[in-house]
């Protein structure tokens, strides 16, 4: 009974939740009758939506109906979690996080973990158009603190003013930038930056986003954090590079160093679903990997929150369930690929991608801290983010 009544009790706040942004919505619409509400209103690009949606009310939004559901599901709320907290973790809502790299995935982090309590402020290259309130916005390229004392010491005193007393968490999500032209070595160059800033601020906590694209396994072979890995070229050479450079924190000073490795990223604002009905998505038959945006930042969170072991510690983490092209190219569309001559075809009209791995991610050790995905396949992704999916697609 005591059980039924708490599930009935959040079921209720979830519906008064739900309730309260329908209402949200409509208001909106009231003022800016253009605004379509539905899926693609809020997956569109940042630049599509900032003109059809507010950001802020966006963000909120989203973060309202992602919340709730996760309370409803869960016995606990906070951490993006949909399993009970480790016994003896201690929670740090107060601490302090310096973010690097507010793009597409930093941005969502540093609200949310703002939200749940933390002092947060980003650094990036560009004067920021617009953030959350909660958030403090700093401007400054991370690697010029590889580049020598005087940027370093620019650097340290661009972040101090903004965060004066200690630093417990720094967490670098950087990925290259169209606009300004870069290539794969600013993983390695960001990496030293930040190596050199975590050093100089004595924060003792590191955590990097870096990519399963590291192992660069094209046998279709399952990886582990352990998997030997051998870059055969820039791309991986960089991405490999990136993570020695970070990695050099524990080695200079006591401090926790985790590496988290994503794959196919993968959200509101980057919905995949044309890439997966699209001919060329199949050729080759590979393995895929996938990660649900806000399942990375919960992984990151709860990181932050429940592992303080010394060293460096890498994890993958997807969605720890990897499809091949053609199950999911099949799934979707309804038309599956049995023939040799058929599949033959495919191939040759549409070839395999530069850079595109097959391997199936290996997830076992983030799983172990007590971490899950919210977003346990793609199919369930795609569901999020407002498609019809057969749910008999889960067990394909």
């Amino acid at each position: 009974m005591a059980d039924r009544h708490r599930k009935q009790e959040r079921g209720g706040r979830v519906g008064l939740i739900v309730a309260g942004v329908a209402t949200a919505v409509a208001d909106e619409r009231r003022r800016a009758p253009a605004v379509p509400l539905d899926v693609d209103a809020y997956c569109g690009t940042d630049a599509e939506r900032s003109q059809t949606f507010p950001d802020a009310l966006y963000d909120a939004l989203y973060d309202a109906l992602y919340d709730a559901v996760r309370d409803a599901t869960c016995d606990h709320a906070g951490d993006g979690m949909t399993s009970p907290a480790p016994q003896g973790a201690a929670a740090a809502p107060h601490d302090t996080v310096l973010l690097v790299g507010p793009g597409w995935l930093g941005k969502v982090t540093a609200v949310r973990l703002a939200a749940r309590g933390a002092t947060v402020a980003t650094l990036q290259r560009s004067v920021p158009v617009s953030t959350s309130p909660d958030v403090v916005a700093l401007t400054g390229d991370i690697a010029d603190a590889a580049r020598g004392p005087e940027q370093l010491a620019t650097l340290v005193a661009v972040v101090r003013a903004a965060l004066p007393a200690r630093i417990d968490h720094l967490v670098v999500c950087i990925a290259p930038s169209r606009a300004r032209g870069d290539d794969y070595g600013v993983y390695p160059q960001a990496a030293a930056g930040a190596a050199a800033l975590a050093n100089a601020l004595h924060i003792r906590s590191v955590l990097y986003v870096s990519s399963t694209g590291v192992y660069d396994r094209q046998d279709g072979s399952e990886v582990t954090e352990q998997s030997a890995i051998t870059p055969h070229d820039a791309r991986v050479q960089a991405l490999y590079d990136a993570e020695q450079r970070i990695a050099t924190v524990a080695h200079h000073a006591d401090a926790t160093v985790h590496i988290v490795r994503a794959a196919g990223l993968y959200g509101p604002a980057r919905d995949p679903m044309a890439r997966f009905v699209d001919p060329a998505f199949v050729s080759g038959d590979v393995w895929c990997n996938f990660s649900w945006r806000d399942d990375v930042i919960s992984a990151i969170a709860h990181l932050l929150r429940h592992d303080r072991a010394l060293g460096v510690r890498i994890f993958n983490c997807t969605d720890g369930s990897p499809l091949r092209a053609t199950a999911i190219a099949s799934t979707l569309t309804g038309r599956v690929v049995h023939r040799p001559e058929e599949r033959a075809a495919i191939d040759r009209s549409a070839p395999v991608r530069s850079g595109r791995s097959n391997q199936r991610i290996n997830i076992d050790a983030l799983l172990a801290t007590g971490w899950r995905p919210a977003a346990p396949t793609v199919y369930d992704g795609l569901r999020l983010l407002g498609h019809q999916v057969p749910h008999a697609a889960a067990a394909s």
